[in-house]
């Protein structure tokens, strides 16, 4: 979720996309349906370099390294494989093998993902990339700038992330409301 990727821009990582010494996600690539193409929604050859660059912290970095040992992953490997093939990944399948069991364990009890089906359990959101997106920019609004938020999920206007992706938290209105008080409202003399 901190890296806050498109599906198409996650599927499409290679191993050599990984700048271990900066910290960072070089983006060159994105899937759709299974085709590689030479640029992400938001990126050319001309594009501005905060929209190429993602930063990971170091304990995502530690556990990509740790993953390309265990799948003795080449440079040019893609991270998230569909098999021997060396195929990225096609969406549904990421969302099938992994988000759906991630939300079902962490959710409801497991039993959805030994049987192969989405998770049923009572109450169990819906997660896909769309909310994980909106949920890194909601808890990003209290973190840093709007301009922060913007490049953290790679948008050329600052305004689409917060028209479009930050939603509004009943608990960070009410702080502002109260920090807004007690800058404005004298305090009663005693």
């Amino acid at each position: 979720c901190v890296t806050a990727l498109r599906p198409s821009e996650l599927l499409a990582l290679r191993y050599c996309s990984l700048d271990v010494e900066q910290g960072l996600l070089n983006l060159t690539e994105s899937v759709y349906r299974g085709v590689v193409r030479p640029w992400t929604k938001t990126t050319d050859e001309t594009s501005r370099k905060e929209l190429t660059q993602v930063y990971l912290p170091q304990e995502i970095i530690t556990e990509l390294l740790a993953f390309k040992q265990l799948e003795n992953g080449y440079p040019n490997d893609f991270i998230f494989t569909s098999g021997a093939m060396n195929k990225p990944m096609v969406k549904s399948n990421f969302v099938k093998r992994s988000l759906n069991p991630l939300v079902c364990h962490t959710f409801h009890d497991g039993s959805c993902v030994k049987a192969g089906t989405k998770c049923k359990g009572a109450g169990v959101p819906l997660v896909n990339f769309q909310v994980i997106r909106r949920s890194c920019s909601t808890h990003m609004q209290n973190l840093g700038s709007p301009r922060s938020t913007s490049a953290v999920l790679r948008h050329t206007k600052v305004q689409m992330a917060q028209d479009t992706y930050v939603q509004v938290d009943a608990g960070s209105v009410r702080d502002v409301v109260d920090k807004l008080a007690t800058m404005l409202i004298p305090k009663p003399r005693m």
